[in-house]
């Protein structure tokens, strides 16, 4: 599964645990790959589970 620029529109806090339980429920399953161009500094933004 690729993941390419999760932060080019911030998730909302539905969004971000639905994304996280796609990565869950592929986990086991495959590798995932995610893409940003976003520092690692700058997900908390992206995934903030408090919106």
């Amino acid at each position: 599964m690729i993941i390419e620029a999760p932060g080019f529109v911030p998730l909302s806090k539905t969004g971000t645990e639905l994304l996280f339980e796609l990565i869950f429920q592929h986990y086991e399953r495959g590798p995932t790959l995610t893409t940003s161009n976003l520092s690692l500094d700058e997900w908390t933004v992206t995934f903030d589970r408090n919106a």
